[in-house]
């Protein structure tokens, strides 16, 4: 969560926002989650009885899905990702400025 929160720092400029969705958890346990790990202005949604998880069909964490402008998801990542490298930096760059076609990194 970190490096989505990097991520966001870096690309929001852009028109990049980056909301994470937990699955389940207590406020309680995410206020202090939050006290230990520095994820910056990211914004954290509440799925507390797991309607949005069976929605978008989740079956393993973390996922990610990119949200396109009207709301339909346009990429999925299963799995731990180095969101914040130069690299996945520069193919969101690329996305957000329209000139990425190929699927999700």
């Amino acid at each position: 969560m970190p490096a989505l929160g990097k991520l966001q720092a870096r690309l929001a400029p852009k028109g990049l926002r980056v909301v994470a969705v937990n699955l389940g958890d207590k406020r309680s346990g995410i206020d202090r989650f939050l006290k230990q790990v520095d994820v910056g202005d990211l914004g954290i949604l509440l799925d507390a009885d797991g309607v949005a998880g069976r929605d978008w069909h989740v079956g393993a964490l973390p996922a990610t899905f990119l949200v396109g402008p009207t709301g339909e998801i346009t990429h999925a990542a299963l799995g731990a990702r180095e969101w914040a490298d130069d690299a996945t930096v520069s193919w969101f760059e690329n996305l957000l400025d329209g000139t990425t076609k190929e699927g999700g990194r």
